[in-house]
């Protein structure tokens, strides 16, 4: 999972927090707490059997989006829970669509999200922006 995180922070990580800037009015560090948030519900849904890999391969994010803790994503972006919820609305799209291209089917998402060090996924999301 952390190698699809890191992918997915190179990639496209400053194109999604400036959708969030430019289209909702949050500050850079709002956009990065709430992407960075969802990177690490999102990996913990799949890495906790609570979300199927074919839910993101799907692109199904409204499947998603009632197993998502808004007020968490809130609290780590300093923005409500309303606020939290339009950003994933607004980046989701995007950043399903930026998955399902990094994959070449099931076993790809398999292997990402069970591969690595999923208890250790906390940390290594906060490490991209810089804390611990």
């Amino acid at each position: 999972m952390q190698e699809l995180i890191d992918s997915l922070m190179k990639s496209k990580g400053q194109e999604l927090i400036g959708q969030l800037t430019q289209k909702l009015g949050f500050s850079n560090a709002q956009g990065e707490g709430l992407l960075g948030g969802l990177l690490e519900q999102l990996g913990g849904l799949f890495t906790g059997g609570k979300a199927e890999p074919s839910q993101l391969l799907g692109g199904d994010l409204s499947g998603l989006m009632g197993n998502l803790d808004f007020n968490a994503l809130a609290s780590k972006a300093g923005v409500s829970a309303e606020q939290a919820e339009a950003g994933v609305k607004e980046v989701g799209p995007n950043l399903m669509s930026e998955v399902q291209g990094m994959m070449d089917g099931p076993d790809d998402l398999l292997k990402m999200v069970t591969g690595g060090d999923a208890g250790g996924l906390l940390g290594k999301v906060g490490g991209l922006f810089g804390k611990k």
